[in-house]
């Protein structure tokens, strides 16, 4: 199993968590330069090796560029001093305008505009106002847009099956905001840190940013120490401000889990499969045995609500289970995996209207277990290929399209 482990032990930013996963990258140049052609308007970013205390990174930074109408502010770690534009003053449907408009997967769209939505929410709580009104001033600046995005494009491009997370370093004391002097953590990191591990660290000062918490919130599936990995690529990103005690850096760690006499004892998982091909669950097995599954097996069953279709049945190891359950739910149309005699991997879902080249649709929004995928209603697919005398084929190729772009 892929498994992807963040130090956020000293701290955590957008920029600094880039910096870390960039690190872990076979090609970090080649990535920078692909990123800086996704059309972030007025800004570049850069990077530069730096090290303190024996830990070697980077650090990364958005220049200005060009002598247009660019006028985000441009800093890290809090550092007013570092903050010589004046700041744009973006609301959630801003940013999702600006997010929307770069050329990234619309995977990468999607997930960064939900971690922009829980800035928002915990914003909207902590200041008692209405979502849509609430104004993202550092967070809307258009280089933490870009760390953002620029987080959900590097774990795309790393693909690895899992993610866990050390406890946040959150600093401690006081910090100065628009309501005055308030305790560390501000309140928009804590409400967003709500239920996620976090400790004081090292510095009498904010050591997370909301945007690096809403990140963390988004991405991690467990906190926790660093499990027995085989390390195969680490990496370090470094923030400018100096740390009196620690190392102002978020590290990262990508490798396979060691397999030890705790983690090899086998499970079985199974779902009930009714839309499927056989082709497409032979693919399907052939991927959960490629991903370590020991064995597969599929059994004839009819249900008296949903008719006949297929028992998949799966044997993997004990460490296997979170891998093998994202592995059936991402290739086939299974929206629940049960883990025999104990816990369910079931995908949230939430239904949006998409306004498509062949009119509006309505699309099932599928998350969970690092799966990600929309799916277009099969009756709206027909009335569509009805309509413009096309195929139900042609139809649904035509709305995937338009979904992703």
């Amino acid at each position: 199993m892929s498994l992807l482990y963040i130090d956020a032990s000293m701290g955590m930013s957008g920029m600094k968590l880039l910096g870390a996963l960039i690190g872990c990258l076979e090609h970090p140049e080649r990535f920078i330069s692909k990123f800086n052609e996704i059309g972030l308007y007025g800004i570049r970013l850069e990077s530069s090796d730096t090290a303190d205390k024996g830990i070697s990174g980077r650090i990364l930074e958005f220049k200005r560029i060009g002598h247009g109408d660019y006028a985000d502010e441009e800093d890290d770690d809090y550092e007013p001093h570092r903050s010589h534009h004046r700041p744009t003053l973006r609301t959630l449907t801003d940013v999702k305008e600006v997010i929307n408009e770069l050329r990234v997967s619309g995977n990468v769209r999607r997930k960064a505009s939900a971690v922009y939505e829980l800035i928002a929410q915990a914003s909207a709580f902590v200041h008692k106002k209405d979502v849509n009104e609430v104004i993202l001033y550092r967070t809307g600046s258009r280089d933490v847009i870009g760390s953002v995005v620029g987080v959900f494009a590097a774990l795309e491009e790393l693909g690895c099956d899992k993610i866990i997370s050390s406890p946040v370093a959150v600093g401690t004391g006081k910090a100065q905001t628009s309501r005055g002097e308030t305790a560390i953590p501000i309140p928009i990191v804590s409400a967003l840190l709500d239920g996620v591990p976090n400790v004081p660290g090292t510095e009498k000062f904010e050591m997370c940013t909301a945007d690096g918490a809403a990140l963390i919130k988004s991405i991690v599936e467990e906190v926790g120490e660093m499990p027995e990995i085989q390390v195969e690529h680490a990496g370090a990103g470094f923030g400018l401000r100096d740390y009196r005690a620690g190392v102002n850096c978020v590290r990262a760690y990508l490798g396979d889990e060691v397999i030890t006499s705790a983690n090899a004892a086998a499970t079985e998982l199974e779902t009930e499969l009714y839309s499927d091909t056989a082709a497409s669950i032979e693919f399907a097995a052939d991927k959960l045995i490629k991903s370590g599954a020991e064995d597969v097996y599929t059994i004839p069953i009819t249900s008296a609500v949903n008719g006949r279709g297929i028992l998949l049945r799966v044997i993997c190891g004990e460490s296997d289970a979170d891998v093998t359950a994202k592995c059936i739910l991402q290739n086939t149309s299974a929206l629940k995996v049960r883990r025999r005699g104990a816990s369910v991997y079931e995908l949230s879902t939430k239904m949006i209207d998409v306004l498509t080249s062949v009119g509006n649709i309505r699309v099932k929004e599928i998350e969970g277990f690092g799966v990600s995928n929309v799916l277009p209603l099969r009756e709206d697919v027909i009335a569509a290929a009805e309509k413009k005398g096309i195929s139900y084929r042609t139809a649904y190729n035509v709305i995937m399209r338009d979904i992703n772009k």
